[in-house]
């Protein structure tokens, strides 16, 4: 099964909440990430493999929102035990920070990154955990607006900024302003963000509450 619609369907199954529907998708991946055990990204896209990186953190959303972290701890445990050519510390560091929802624990990596070879990719996951602790809306809005974001980012970045907006404006109890971030963002993205870049922001638990719009519209 081509990597490309493997992963188109388990994003769909994400979006509808089949969350077995979307391990069965990428399970096939795992079972030859095993086999192969070398985790090195240009090794597996040669071979018509996603990047560990990737099916990891679909893995990761499906089982965080579905409550199977058994599958996800034994995965990666896996990998970690087996697995060649991969940062394990920062993926053991990740599923911490993503299955407890302590994104803090990242902060130290993504802020070296973001110093010694800015990208917005970087810069706006700092300012996002950052945001996060911030005490007021204006403050968060401050932090989040203040990254640059150049022509050679991903352009899905400017989308991840405003559901990031979003989830402040949430958190902060400002329901007109929420509102306002969650229209950008579904005028751009109305099948969401995928589920692995939402868990790379911590992101995932707040996109959860746009699923019943893309429902109706959907529909």
């Amino acid at each position: 099964m081509p990597r490309e619609y493997a992963l188109a369907q388990a994003r769909y199954a994400y979006l509808w909440n089949r969350f077995d529907d979307g391990w069965a998708f990428i399970q096939p991946f795992f079972e030859l990430y095993r086999r192969m055990r070398i985790l090195d990204d240009h090794f597996l896209y040669i071979r018509g493999l996603p990047f560990f990186g990737q099916a990891w953190g679909y893995l990761a959303a499906l089982a965080i929102l579905s409550g199977r972290l058994e599958l996800l701890e034994t995965e990666t445990r896996f990998a970690v035990e087996h697995g060649q050519d991969y940062d394990f510390d920062y993926l053991q560091l990740s599923l911490q920070a993503y299955r407890d929802d302590r994104p803090e624990l990242l902060l130290g990596a993504w802020a070296n990154s973001c110093e010694e070879t800015p990208s917005g990719n970087a810069c706006l996951n700092v300012a996002i955990i950052r945001a996060r602790a911030a005490e007021t809306l204006p403050a968060a809005q401050a932090i989040l607006s203040a990254v640059r974001l150049d022509e050679g980012d991903w352009p899905t970045l400017e989308d991840v900024r405003t559901l990031a907006l979003a989830e402040a404006a949430y958190r902060h109890s400002d329901e007109t302003r929420e509102r306002e971030y969650v229209e950008q963002f579904i005028a751009r993205q109305p099948l969401l963000l995928e589920p692995d870049v939402a868990l790379s922001f911590h992101l995932l638990r707040y996109q959860e509450r746009l699923k019943p719009g893309v429902w109706h519209t959907d529909r």
